[in-house]
């Protein structure tokens, strides 16, 4: 069992929030930190207070299963959907990777799940597997996790850098918190 450090208290407790809010709404917001913040102990904390099924997404199995280890240590049990770790399982939670549940959306739809998303900056805002997926589940609520909130977007006169929730392509539209590195120095 984990004990929540003082500066991640406000970002899991916002995160619970948006994901128990019953209010329908466009929200795609994202919680920043910086790397070493320990967001896979985020993740675990947040689903760890949500009654609703969860997928809980990453790019590749190595998160995956940080992010997995992390929530079990909580004294939770978890299912993996992933092909790399051989394991298709589904379950009230879900640790999974984009390729590896592409062609479930039915099932997850069906469940009613919320998606909590780590590496969000990762989702490819003109198509690709997770994009794909998420617009194809539909009105769910989906929250997600990075330590870069930037995306570098190509143009005639060169690369621009553009917040994540600062540009029409991108998926996310909000910020729900920041951290910054300071604040883990001060703590």
């Amino acid at each position: 069992m984990f004990k929540l450090r003082s500066n991640q208290i406000e970002p899991v407790r916002l995160g619970v929030d948006f994901l128990k809010s019953t209010v329908k709404n466009s929200r795609r917001p994202i919680i920043v930190a910086p790397t070493g913040f320990g967001k896979s102990i985020l993740i675990a904390a947040i689903a760890n207070e949500i009654p609703n099924p969860i997928l809980i997404l990453q790019p590749n199995k190595e998160l995956l299963i940080q992010n997995y280890q992390k929530y079990i240590a909580f004294g939770n049990e978890a299912s993996i959907c992933s092909a790399s770790l051989k394991s298709r399982e589904i379950g009230h939670v879900t640790f999974a990777t984009p390729g590896s549940i592409k062609n479930n959306v039915q099932e997850f739809k069906a469940r009613g799940v919320v998606v909590i998303i780590d590496e969000c900056d990762r989702a490819n805002p003109s198509g690709g597997v997770l994009h794909t997926f998420l617009k194809q589940l539909g009105s769910t609520k989906i929250l997600g996790l990075t330590a870069t909130p930037i995306m570098l977007l190509q143009q005639i006169d060169g690369g621009v850098l553009k917040m994540l929730n600062r540009t029409r392509s991108s998926f996310w539209n909000e910020i729900l918190h920041v951290t910054q590195i300071k604040d883990i120095i001060e703590d």
